[in-house]
């Protein structure tokens, strides 16, 4: 058998592209899943107030937390390492809540929903916004 010594083509360069940026996705999602907290939800039913501590309307994409990390995003995984998403924190907790993230939702269905497939147990990296 005679091989071709061409090199690699097209197809395989963009296949291994592929796996590397897969890769980097994924460690990227457990470098960053790097604090344990408690996972809450609050949404129109459980808090009927519609104005966030900064002065912001709830809405999806929001989340108190404790008043040190207002202002920051925080994005949260499930304790596998499966994203959740990315959530402003414009919302503060009491100032003793520390390790609780309390994510607004749009409906008392869907704080069920994500409580459920959290178990109320979620991974969560705080980045701090570009003023």
């Amino acid at each position: 058998m005679r091989r071709d010594n061409r090199g690699l083509g097209a197809v395989e360069i963009i296949i291994i592209v592929l796996i590397m940026a897969a890769i980097a996705a994924f460690c990227a999602q457990v470098t960053h899943a790097e604090e344990r907290y408690h996972l809450t939800c609050y949404c129109p039913e459980s808090c009927p107030g519609t104005i966030t501590y900064t002065g912001t309307t709830v809405r999806e994409g929001v989340a108190a937390v404790h008043p040190d990390h207002i202002g920051d995003v925080a994005v949260v995984y499930t304790t596998s390492g499966n994203y959740i998403g990315r959530f402003i924190c414009e919302d503060k907790l009491g100032t003793g809540r520390r390790g609780v993230i309390d994510i607004w939702k749009p409906d008392l269905a869907s704080a069920k929903d994500l409580m459920a497939l959290t178990e109320g147990r979620c991974l969560v990296k705080f980045f701090s916004q570009e003023k």
